[in-house]
């Protein structure tokens, strides 16, 4: 469930600032990943030469023309030193044929929009340094340390602050009308998190995350960069966190398995929490073969484990008969998710890429209405699964063509809320486009559109725009969003 709050943060104001020099997450632009996937040691590559400036995104070309004492200028200085600075834009449109005002738009997350009109989703900039295990300098150390700071503004902000972590107040705008003590842009600390690693065996390593940071889980992401689509698939939306805070260690042994496990406090806890629980526990598996038989395929299995409902106790515990008393604490029933995720580029058709992403959800508290002052209605376990297929064509330099096909099982509506301990099956078929329409031009290669069409479709009426003001079972959209790195 995705709670929202407000008040301004300098601390986060300031810190937005800082970290306002960016450079594109783009193909084409020079990056430093701190993706998991940097873990994979590969063999020992050759020192690369500086790009061009005329090559560099906007604010890394202004880093290249600022010089240093040493003769170079900031930006080859951050490149030597392994530090990346990457930033874009993402602006979107959202059309919902049925759409009535002052209502949201049903089973979405981030394309939400009150309304349909232009909204800002994010304004994201992050400094970052990367540990890569095939650096011959990192090997001979024998250590090295990392860590990325990434900051958000824009509506996208006010839907995924982690608990603790939202620094607003007032009333909800979607219900009540724009206040201006809770702005519709907000700013959100998205990652905060330092690394530690040491080389181990030939070519792989041990490298120790502690901080607030993405979860591992599903085939999308917060940054849209990394997603064909602009809407985000109902499991992405209802089932897996956004983030997580805690410590995790990541263990590469070759270039072929990559192995995590760590504990975090929870599904979006970052200063606070939900309940009482000290903490849960998160892993994974990635198997990326080198083997040419088995080339184009990555596998990835992602599991999760804890106490991540709160509960309500009934009795007013400070006597004051206001419900403010009323305490979260459910440290018994627990929520376990498996996620296995598959993808195939064939060598000979790489121009194609296939997806499929399981997701098999159980929850011991899954029916309980969590309304503060109203106490837990009943007890008992939710099922929740689901299966989504993306398929991407890259037709050229222009365009790729994309599709995804959702299954949504949702038990008890433990997730998503439709219609409160009842069973809903949702479904969704979207296609679009990336379209990249100036891939040769010096500044325009950096400009993305991605438009789409996705009807969705349940076995209840919950979706609006029936007759008289009734829901219905079927949802049609047509959306676009425009991205820029910088």
């Amino acid at each position: 469930m995705r709670h929202r709050h407000s008040k301004v943060s300098l601390a986060l104001a300031a810190l937005m600032a800082t970290a306002g020099v960016a450079a594109a997450a783009s193909p084409s632009a020079p990056t430093v990943s701190l993706d998991d996937s940097t873990m994979q040691s590969q063999p020992a590559s050759q020192p690369q030469a500086m790009p061009e400036s005329q090559s560099l995104p906007a604010l890394s070309y202004g880093l290249s023309k600022i010089p240093t004492g040493n003769g170079g200028n900031l930006y080859q200085d951050m490149q030597n030193w392994g530090i990346n600075v990457s930033g874009f834009i993402d602006i979107g449109y959202t059309a919902n044929f049925d759409h009535q005002a002052d209502t949201n738009i049903a089973g979405r997350v981030f394309d939400q929009e009150n309304g349909n009109h232009l909204q800002l989703d994010q304004i994201d900039v992050s400094i970052s340094k990367a540990i890569d295990f095939s650096n011959a300098n990192f090997r001979k150390r024998g250590w090295d340390v990392g860590g990325k700071v990434e900051v958000l503004y824009g509506m996208d902000g006010d839907l995924i602050h982690s608990n603790g972590m939202n620094f607003y107040h007032g009333n909800n705008y979607y219900q009540s009308g724009q206040n201006p003590f809770k702005p519709i842009n907000q700013f959100d600390v998205v990652q905060a998190y330092a690394t530690f690693a040491v080389p181990m065996f030939d070519t792989g390593g041990l490298k120790i995350k502690a901080g607030k940071f993405v979860t591992p889980f599903g085939d999308e992401t917060i940054n849209p960069l990394n997603n064909p689509f602009y809407s985000h698939s109902y499991e992405f939306g209802f089932g897996i966190p956004f983030t997580q805070t805690g410590i995790l260690a990541i263990f590469s042994p070759n270039s072929d398995w990559t192995f995590s496990a760590g504990v975090t406090r929870g599904w979006n806890n970052t200063l606070t929490k939900t309940n009482d629980t000290l903490c849960d526990f998160l892993g994974g598996i990635n198997w990326t073969p080198q083997e040419k038989r088995f080339q184009g395929i990555t596998a990835t299995l992602n599991y999760s484990l804890g106490a991540q409902d709160p509960s309500y106790y009934p009795k007013d515990l400070d006597g004051d008969a206001d419900g403010s008393g009323l305490r979260p604490g459910d440290n018994t029933h627990y929520r376990s998710v498996t996620e296995v995720i598959l993808t195939y580029t064939p060598p000979k058709a790489s121009q194609w890429t296939f997806t499929s992403d399981s997701l098999w959800g159980y929850d011991g508290a899954g029916d309980i209405i969590n309304a503060e002052g109203a106490g837990p209605v009943s007890y008992g376990a939710a099922n929740y699964y689901a299966e989504e297929g993306v398929v991407s064509y890259a037709l050229n330099s222009y365009v790729t063509l994309n599709g995804r096909a959702e299954w949504y099982h949702d038990g008890h509506s433990a997730t998503m809320y439709g219609i409160v301990g009842r069973t809903i099956n949702y479904g969704e078929l979207t296609v679009g486009a990336t379209v990249t329409p100036f891939p040769n031009s010096r500044w325009g290669k950096y400009l993305k559109l991605r438009p789409e069409l996705r009807q969705d479709f349940a076995d209840h009426s919950v979706f609006s725009g029936g007759s008289g003001g009734s829901l219905k079972h079927y949802q049609t959209t047509a959306a676009m969003d425009v991205i820029y790195s910088f």
